[in-house]
């Protein structure tokens, strides 16, 4: 059963770094700073960014 939550996170942790990776933000050194949150904060990270960073990105 934990290999299952464990690839449940995985494929979320990707999916944000994704995410991240292809949206465009109001200040360039907020991508930097997700990125490291999310390296670094690991098993909250993607929940947060997720939740926060709708705020934070461009709308086009």
């Amino acid at each position: 059963m934990i290999h299952v939550y464990i690839f449940l996170f995985a494929t979320l942790w990707i999916w944000a770094v994704v995410d991240l990776l292809k949206s465009e933000f109001k200040d360039n050194s907020t991508k930097l700073l997700w990125l490291l949150l999310l390296i670094f904060l690991n098993p909250l990270a993607p929940f947060l960014y997720f939740h926060l960073s709708r705020k934070q990105k461009l709308r086009i």
